[in-house]
């Protein structure tokens, strides 16, 4: 009985150690798909583009409105938007509460950007 409760131990502190070391790992994992959301909304904003011949009143695209809420509900982050005529930027904060990860009309995208509300680009911060 001693080896057997011994052995549940050992399992007992290996899996803590485990579970420690992956800490980040629900994080990272919800900021590829907030990455991967923020792509659809790239898409979605040139289909928007193509049918309507500028990007105005992208924020209340439904398509747009429907991916925002998604992505929402599932971080708790809002993406924001900006949006002209002829360009918008969008950005979200990702899980660690510091870094950005941007997209714009321009094809532009990553992290470490934010949007320039006045030249509705990605830009470093």
């Amino acid at each position: 009985i001693g080896a057997v409760l011994m052995m549940i131990a050992t399992i007992g502190i290996l899996a803590s150690i485990v579970l420690v070391s992956m800490g980040g790992s629900g994080e990272k994992a919800r900021d590829v798909k907030t990455i991967a959301d923020m792509s659809q909304i790239q898409t979605t904003a040139e289909i928007h583009y193509s049918n309507n011949g500028s990007y105005l009143n992208l924020a209340s695209d439904q398509d747009i409105s429907n991916l925002r809420e998604k992505i929402q509900k599932e971080t708790k982050r809002w993406p924001g938007i900006i949006a002209s005529n002829d360009a918008y930027c969008a950005d979200i904060t990702l899980s660690d509460g510091k870094t950005k990860y941007c997209i714009d009309s321009k094809g532009r995208r990553g992290k470490n950007l934010g949007c320039s509300k006045t030249e509705l680009t990605c830009i470093s911060y």
